[in-house]
C-alpha cells in the first residue's frame, strides 16, 4: 500500500472503531478495526513499514479513548515483532491463521493494557466484567481480523500492489 492508502485505511478503521457500538455481552470490548490493519501490515509488509504502522496506529487508538499515549503502540509493536519472527512458519493467507492472530493479539492487547493501567491503580474492574472483556476481545479479534485482512488484501491487489517475497519478508 502506498502512504496515501495507508492513511485512508487507518482513518477509515479509526472511524469504524469509534462509531461501531460495543456490547455488554463482550464486556464492552471495542471491535479491533485498527488492530486488523496492524496485523495485516505485520503479515504482509517488511518490518520497517509494519513497525511504523504499529506505532502510528497505536497512538491513534490511544487518542480515540482515555488511554495514556503509548500503551497501544507498545502492545501493537510487540505483536508485530512476534508475528514477524514467526511469519515464515505461518500460512499468512489462511483465514485460520488470521483468526488465531486476531484473537490472541486482541486478547493480549486488552490484557497488557489492563496490566499497565492496573499497576498505576487507574482501574478497578470487577472480576466478572474483566472476564467478559477478555473473552469478548478474544471473540471480536477472531471474527473481525480475517474480514479486515481480506478487504485490505483485495484493495492491495485491486491497486496493483503485489506481495512478493522481497516486500513481504525481512531483508
Amino acid at each position: 500500500m502506498t502512504t496515501v492508502i495507508f492513511i485512508f485505511v487507518t482513518l477509515l478503521a479509526a472511524a469504524l472503531q469509534a462509531a461501531v457500538p460495543t456490547f455488554a455481552s463482550t464486556g464492552y470490548a471495542p471491535l479491533p478495526f485498527l488492530l486488523g490493519v496492524v496485523i495485516y501490515y505485520a503479515l504482509m509488509h517488511r518490518p520497517s513499514r509494519m513497525l511504523q504502522a504499529a506505532v502510528l496506529i497505536g497512538l491513534l487508538d490511544d487518542s480515540l479513548g482515555q488511554m495514556p499515549l503509548g500503551f497501544s503502540s507498545f502492545c501493537y509493536a510487540t505483536i508485530c515483532l512476534v508475528v514477524a519472527r514467526f511469519r515464515d512458519a505461518m500460512t499468512v493467507r489462511s483465514w485460520i491463521t488470521q483468526a488465531f492472530l486476531g484473537a490472541t493479539a486482541n486478547f493480549a492487547t486488552t490484557f497488557f493494557t489492563w496490566l499497565l493501567l492496573a499497576k498505576d491503580g487507574e482501574l478497578h474492574w470487577p472480576i466478572h466484567w474483566l472476564l467478559f472483556k477478555f473473552a469478548g476481545s478474544f471473540v471480536n479479534g477472531a471474527l473481525l481480523v480475517p474480514v479486515i485482512f481480506a478487504a485490505l488484501f483485495k484493495l492491495d491487489n485491486m491497486l496493483g500492489h503485489t506481495h512478493d517475497a522481497e516486500e513481504a519478508h525481512p531483508l
